[in-house]
């Protein structure tokens, strides 16, 4: 038998890269084993699951496994086969499926990163973008310029932490501070927008939020993140209500970020 963590992150990556490949080493196994993962994101793992079980019809011996992260959740086909044709075509049928299920949700597969699908989507329409950020300090600038050739689609990326950075650094009405507070959709756009024009770029992306532990009100609890994007179709933003834990919802607020900027990027609604 095997013990593995209950963390879904950790579980994963000993599966991948030690349980199986010993299994396969140590057991008899006949035929093939076909594992292809498809990478969601922007919806729960519960939500995906219903929208997915009800309907996905697998042969009895292919299996699909839900592995959630920060960045969204996988979703792992292990098919196995008399051969390796069969293998292939079983994860092949079970792949079309969950396509066809899981939609704009799914961002790519295998080895696939939503920052280096993100960078490709820019380069391959030759487009830029810059970040304003607050709650996540530099975070999602950091995870875009993880991609080698970043360069060529990432102008720059501004920290404005304090509500006169806003003002001074992207020309954030103060009216718009004092009236709807520095976590409010009405600041994340104007931040976007100020990014987008003061860096000539095709898209500006805005993050604002109370990251916690301290600072949430009744109205606005920790957690309470709003982004927003702009580009030439305008600006549009979102509410996110993440968690209590300060490193849970930076990371989450940036594939949040990436994900709407994906979106912006295909013009999915």
């Amino acid at each position: 038998f095997a013990s593995l963590p209950g963390v879904p992150r950790e579980m994963e990556i000993i599966t991948d890269e030690e349980l199986i490949p010993y299994l396969q080493a140590h057991l008899v196994m006949p035929g093939h084993i076909k594992i292809h993962k498809l990478k969601t994101t922007g919806i729960f793992e519960s939500a995906l699951a219903e929208k997915i079980a009800p309907f996905i019809k697998l042969p009895e011996h292919v299996r699909l496994a839900y592995l959630p992260s920060f960045s969204g959740v996988d979703l792992r086909i292990i098919a196995p086969g008399g051969t390796k044709e069969a293998a292939e075509k079983s994860a092949g049928n079970a792949i079309k499926q969950l396509r066809e299920l899981a939609g704009k949700y799914i961002y790519g597969e295998n080895e696939d990163t939503l920052e280096g699908v993100v960078g490709k989507l820019l380069t391959e329409r030759n487009q830029t973008v810059a970040t304003a950020e607050s709650c996540t300090a530099g975070l999602l600038a950091g995870k875009i310029t993880d991609i080698p050739g970043s360069s060529n689609y990432f102008c720059q990326g501004v920290v404005t932490y304090s509500n006169q950075s806003k003002i001074d650094l992207l020309g954030v009405p103060k009216d718009i501070i004092e009236k709807h507070g520095a976590v409010s959709a009405e600041t994340a756009e104007a931040m976007a927008a100020g990014i987008k024009e003061k860096a000539d770029a095709d898209y500006g992306v805005a993050v604002t939020g109370i990251a916690g532990p301290d600072g949430g009100t009744d109205e606005k609890p920790v957690g309470t993140v709003f982004i927003a994007v702009a580009s030439s179709n305008g600006v549009v933003s979102a509410k996110h209500s993440f968690s209590k834990d300060r490193k849970s919802n930076r990371g989450r607020s940036v594939y949040a970020a990436l994900e709407m900027l994906r979106r912006a990027i295909l013009e999915i609604k």
